[in-house]
């Protein structure tokens, strides 16, 4: 018996207009009437609502999942984070610094903060 299933987003669980088609609604609400878990795998952020416009209704599908490719992993209520290490995070910032055309966006759990054109 199938007990979880995981699904990557773009070109897997989404169509080329990044939306989950009335078809494979069907099957993941068949999937949860019969008591299989569903998961998300991407390297995008746990912020779907926002990134895909995504409704309580079609967050309310899936029961977690893995996030920036791991570093973040949500099983209903809890999130785990691994954070990278700071001097990892101060090497990149001063690299950034060098370079006048370069964007960065760094995501903290409350939201998003975004930094450019040098500032860390």
């Amino acid at each position: 018996m199938i007990k979880a299933l995981f699904f990557d987003l773009d070109g897997t669980l989404l169509n080329s207009r990044k939306e989950i088609t009335p078809a494979t609604r069907k099957i993941l609400k068949r999937c949860k009437e019969n008591g299989v878990k569903l998961f998300l795998a991407t390297a995008r952020p746990p912020l779907l609502d926002r990134m895909l416009s995504w409704d309580e209704r079609t967050l309310a599908l899936f029961d977690g999942g893995s996030y920036y490719n791991g570093g973040c992993v949500i099983v209903g209520n809890k999130r785990l984070y691994t954070a990278i290490p700071d001097v990892v995070v101060q090497s990149i910032a001063d690299d950034v610094c060098r370079y006048d055309t370069i964007n960065i966006a760094l995501l903290q759990e409350a939201g998003i903060t975004e930094s450019s054109g040098g500032a860390a």
